[in-house]
């Protein structure tokens, strides 16, 4: 019985995308929901001679991956729309921190929910007096009209954290050139040769993560001098120690070495000193006088 060309399709898809997967160091999964078509094609544009990028059915990518053997994390992530990448020249890391960097500021939408406080700051427009002045003003935003332009006279909250965004202020947000939202590829997990990487363990940065290294050696050395195992970094702290010790208890229990010969004449000399502050001279009798 002949195949529909529609399955023959998909199982070519499946050899085609299992080949490309096949002994990759790292395989990504990122979210299509909701993804700019602009800025996805953008972020290919950039990866380009980096990370590759792979893009279809649902059934066909989970086959392809099943196919390499890959985690059943990154199986059961394929619930939703998804674009794989690879990569044998980018770690998890380096991939995640790429697309936190390269997102792209876009204009409010009515009914969005605004994630902080909308400010449009105080300043000058390239506005013209017009229409423009009634729709920024319906917009929460106080405008005038100054030297013939539209200035907006004082910083303006148009929408606080939490409330949904309307449709006079969207617009009035699009005349200001304002644009609080920030567009982006959203990475969902990661495997980097066996390993799975999810965004809250790769968006510790750079400088945290040598300041972590920097406590964590510090922690480690004081937990091998605590238990006196000697290692190449502790070992002039430990031999220095250990004499140290060898030589107090040597004072204190009056062993006499060529080591301690010098403390210990200081130590009794200055017991002798103030030994012979706390004595007094005897008092000499007066001569009687003779009758």
């Amino acid at each position: 019985m002949t195949e529909r060309p529609a399955i023959i399709k998909k199982k070519e898809q499946v050899e085609k995308f299992s080949r490309e997967l096949s002994d990759v160091k790292l395989i990504a999964l990122i979210r299509l929901r909701n993804l700019p078509d602009n800025i996805f094609q953008g972020m290919k544009r950039r990866l380009r001679g980096k990370a590759k990028f792979l893009v279809g059915k649902s059934t066909v990518i989970k086959r392809a991956l099943e196919n390499t053997n890959q985690s059943s994390e990154i199986l059961n992530s394929l619930n939703e729309p998804v674009a794989v990448i690879y990569s044998n020249n980018m770690s998890s890391y380096e991939l995640y921190q790429f697309f936190k960097q390269n997102k792209e500021k876009v204009p409010a939408k009515p009914g969005q929910i605004a994630p902080f406080d909308i400010i449009v700051p105080a300043g000058e427009t390239d506005l013209l007096p017009g229409p423009a002045l009634s729709e920024l003003k319906t917009g929460k935003i106080n405008a005038q009209v100054k030297a013939g332009k539209i200035v907006v006279a004082k910083d303006s909250v148009v929408a606080k954290e939490g409330e949904k965004i309307s449709d006079p202020v969207a617009k009035a947000l699009r005349k200001v050139n304002v644009l609080p939202f920030e567009v982006g590829i959203q990475l969902l997990l990661s495997q980097e040769e066996g390993l799975i990487y999810k965004p809250e363990i790769l968006e510790i940065t750079s400088e945290q993560l040598t300041l972590n290294f920097k406590q964590e050696l510090q922690n480690a050395f004081a937990l091998s001098v605590n238990t006196n195992i000697p290692t190449s970094q502790n070992a002039e702290y430990l031999l220095q120690h250990s004499f140290m010790d060898a030589v107090n208890f040597a004072i204190n229990q009056k062993i006499y070495s060529e080591s301690i010969m010098d403390r210990l004449i200081s130590e009794v000399y200055s017991q002798a000193l103030g030994l012979s502050k706390n004595v007094k001279p005897e008092e000499k009798p007066k001569d009687e006088k003779t009758e």
